[in-house]
């Protein structure tokens, strides 16, 4: 008993002692510089896009002149005209399982 008695004083003592710890601040970051703008230079503004209010009072954007058109559901490869689809024949039958 008294020999931990001993070396928990003693630890206690040297972690008194011990240096502090020294707390490391950042330099504070710059903020970053702005481009100057170019002048003259013609600026393009996107049109506002229609909006729809739905029943229960929700602003929507209308996407009907977005659907897709007949000519985007086509395929762009052209259709294959050798030799026609694969032909599969199925399974042989299983011989039955005496148990």
């Amino acid at each position: 008993m008294t020999r931990s008695l001993i070396c928990l004083i003693l630890t206690g003592l040297v972690s008194a002692c011990a240096p502090k710890a020294t707390e490391v601040v950042e330099a504070p970051a710059t903020a970053p510089k702005e481009k100057p703008r170019q002048t003259g230079t013609a600026t393009r503004e996107l049109p506002a896009e229609p909006r729809v209010v739905n029943p229960e009072g929700m602003v929507v954007p209308d996407i009907v002149n977005r659907l897709p058109d007949r000519r985007d559901m086509t395929p762009t490869a052209p259709p294959a005209t050798t030799g026609g689809g694969v032909i599969v024949s199925p399974p042989a039958p299983r011989p039955p399982v005496n148990e």
